[in-house]
């Protein structure tokens, strides 16, 4: 998917999964307000870490890549699903003691960093495993602070709308079913969800976009030291279809920050701007990459120093 798509999906899922979250909790109910808060932290925390997790592998891999989409999303939703209910406990343990007090908002930036993490944790162990980390720990960076920064914008406006205006339309607890918490659930789910989407974009120093071939109009960001172009489904640019395309085509490399395209051996074409490319080439923004009947444009965001 196109990165604007993938910035929308994340925030309405965000959005959905705040609503869904807080209905769940509401439902369930409990008088002790620290059972209350951990059960609208783990539904709210739950839901929104499965979903974002889920469009987060769906823009990285194709539905037929299963194992790779469940392995990912199964770990996020079990972070997401451990760290937000200890933050829906504190936050209910403080709303108990003092409901107006701010600390409250510590709970959801907490939530907020933790999702970014549950998003971003797999591919960092995947890196670990096949020793290359350096992308992985950037995206793990980026999903955190966007986590983080969407938490305490979010969390602000939910305590805003739970407390001052909660208590302005006669229910400061938010104990009714339709309140001022459940307006605040949704924005706190959004905004996660649109500052992890948006810290990747961003925040991101290379991508390619496919122009034609599979799936065309998708951008995959480059964030490893090893990118492989191929029509198998291991492939990190998978182009499904392409009889002109080999399992494994060419190699996109970061070195000493630069972009090189490498063809691998007994391929039958690589071409940047059709030229053909037979060693290690360094690739600049804009650049056309053309193997079988795939186009790629390698994009590169300029550096500031």
């Amino acid at each position: 998917m196109s990165f604007r798509r993938f910035i929308y999906y994340c925030t309405l899922i965000g959005a959905w999964a705040g609503l869904f979250g807080w209905a769940v909790a509401r439902l369930v109910g409990t008088r002790s307000e620290t059972l209350q808060g951990a059960i609208y932290g783990l539904s709210l925390g739950l839901c929104v870490a499965f979903g974002l997790s889920l469009v987060d592998a769906l823009w990285n891999f194709s539905p037929s890549q299963f194992l790779s989409i469940f392995s990912r999303v199964a770990v996020a939703t079990s972070i997401g699903l451990v760290g937000s209910t200890a933050c829906g406990g504190l936050a209910g343990y403080l709303f108990s003691q003092q409901p107006w007090s701010i600390l409250f908002l510590l709970s959801w930036v907490v939530l907020g960093f933790l999702i970014g993490l549950a998003v971003s944790v797999f591919d960092v162990a995947a890196g670990l495993a096949r020793k290359d980390v350096r992308g992985p720990l950037t995206k793990l960076v980026k999903c955190t602070l966007g986590g983080t920064v969407g938490g305490t914008v979010g969390g602000a406006f939910a305590w805003l709308l739970r407390f001052p205006i909660g208590g302005l339309l006669g229910d400061p607890r938010g104990n009714s079913f339709w309140t001022p918490t459940e307006v605040g659930f949704v924005v706190l789910g959004a905004l996660i969800g649109l500052l992890v989407g948006l810290s990747q974009v961003v925040l991101l120093e290379a991508w390619i976009r496919v122009e034609a071939g599979f799936r065309p109009g998708r951008d995959l960001v480059i964030n490893r030291d090893r990118t492989v172009i191929g029509r198998a489904e291991a492939a990190d640019i998978a182009l499904f279809g392409d009889t002109g395309v080999e399992k494994h085509h060419a190699l996109i490399l970061m070195e000493r920050g630069g972009y090189y395209l490498e063809p691998l051996p007994n391929t039958p074409g690589t071409y940047i701007n059709e030229q053909p490319v037979l060693v290690r080439t360094r690739l600049a923004a804009g650049d056309l990459i053309r193997v079988g009947k795939s186009l790629l444009r390698f994009n590169q965001r300029r550096k500031r120093y």
